[in-house]
This record gives structure tokens, C-alpha cells and sequence, in this order.
């Protein structure tokens, strides 16, 4: 099992926990700008992209694809949700986390970044009052056991709990909510590992992000 992308977390952050939890053996292929213009059209995909999961002559490519291919990999399709309700709140809470995001991305990859933190913080703080109402007192998004939607939650969180400004102190659901995240076992073990340890956040985005958590 192979995971391609950047020599970086980044968009492939969430996907690196889920796997982490899954404890899927994987190499990870961390790609050069040259590397992948001379690999990418020899992948068995019509949609070439990173991140990927290549397992055989199988490629998947984009990063909620791949996420789903893990689970069904891991023989874990309950992760998709267990009904239609859940299904339908996974997928409302995959697309508020993956619009923070990218407005994290933007943020973190500016050469203004420092003047530019307030006006991301303002422009994600309705989806975060969102989020904090979803979560409420439960220990995960839809209660006991996370679902694939948590592993963009968590990921989202932890880039959060490293900004300077404590955009998350407003928000004492969500701050329970990445402890209880952050204290899984599987969690924990991955992020003991040198796979976790030795990948950055952004690569040499300018926003230097310390190591400390809430």
C-alpha cells in the first residue's frame, strides 16, 4: 500500500491519521515537483492527483477517495456511517471541515500570513460556532466511536491548536472534543511513530507551527 503526496501533512493530514488508526502498513511517497511531473502519468488513474492510494494496479486519487478506499481496505465501511442519518451528517461535516481548510491552506501558504490571521479566524468562525453546536457534550461527532468525518475534524483542530492566537478558546465543546480525538489509542501510538514525527505540516510554508497541544 502506497500513499503519494508532498513531503508534507497537508491535504493528506487526515488521511495519515485515519490510516495511523486503521493501522494499514502503507510506505509513504513523498514527491518532488519533478518527481511528480515524470510519475503521475504512469498511474493507473484518469485522474491523477495528490494525494493517492495505490495498492496492486489500484490508484485512487483525492483525498476524500482515498479516505473512503482506507476504510473499505481496513474492511471498515462502517466508518462511512452506520445508516442514513449518519451518512448524511458525515457528509455535512466533510464539507464545513474541508471549507476551513482550505481557508487554513490560503492562510498558512500567504507571505502575509501574520496580518492575515484575524481575517481567516473572522471568516471560519461561523462554521466553527457550526461545528461546536454538532459536537455538543459527545465524545465524537455522532457519539461514541469516530467516524470518517472526525479524522478532518481532528485534523482541522490540530492545525488550529497551534496558531498563536487560540482561535479555539471560545469553543469548549471542540477543545473536549480534540482531547478525546487526540487520546485514542490508535492515535496516540501513530503519533509516536517516525511516519508521523518526521512530516511537517505545510513543508516550508512560512508559518512556523509549534508542537504544544491544547
Amino acid at each position: 500500500l502506497i500513499l503519494g503526496y508532498w513531503p508534507m501533512q497537508g491535504r493528506s493530514g487526515a488521511v495519515l491519521q485515519l490510516l495511523g488508526y486503521l493501522k494499514l502498513d502503507y510506505e509513504f511517497k513523498g514527491y518532488s515537483p519533478q518527481e511528480w511531473q515524470r510519475d503521475k502519468e504512469t498511474l493507473n488513474t484518469p485522474f491523477p492527483n495528490l494525494p493517492y492510494l495505490k495498492k496492486g494496479d489500484v490508484v485512487v486519487a483525492e483525498s476524500e477517495a482515498v479516505m473512503i478506499h482506507a476504510a473499505l481496505l481496513a474492511n471498515r465501511p462502517d466508518l462511512l456511517g452506520r445508516n442514513a442519518k449518519e451518512k448524511v451528517v458525515v457528509a455535512t461535516a466533510r464539507g464545513v471541515c474541508l471549507d476551513i481548510q482550505e481557508e487554513l491552506f490560503r492562510l498558512f501558504f500567504n507571505p502575509n500570513w501574520e496580518a492575515e490571521q484575524p481575517k481567516t479566524i473572522e471568516k471560519i468562525t461561523p462554521k466553527l460556532v457550526g461545528l461546536e453546536k454538532l459536537v455538543g457534550t459527545k465524545k465524537f461527532i455522532f457519539g461514541e466511536n469516530p467516524l470518517l468525518s472526525d479524522f478532518l475534524l481532528y485534523q482541522i483542530l490540530l492545525f488550529l491548536s497551534r496558531m498563536q492566537q487560540a482561535p479555539l478558546a471560545p469553543y469548549p465543546n471542540l477543545q473536549n472534543y480534540f482531547r478525546n480525538f487526540d487520546n485514542l489509542p490508535e492515535i496516540q501510538a501513530y503519533h509516536q511513530t517516525d511516519a508521523y514525527r518526521n512530516l511537517s505540516f505545510f513543508g516550508q510554508a512560512p508559518y512556523r507551527l509549534s508542537l504544544i497541544h491544547i
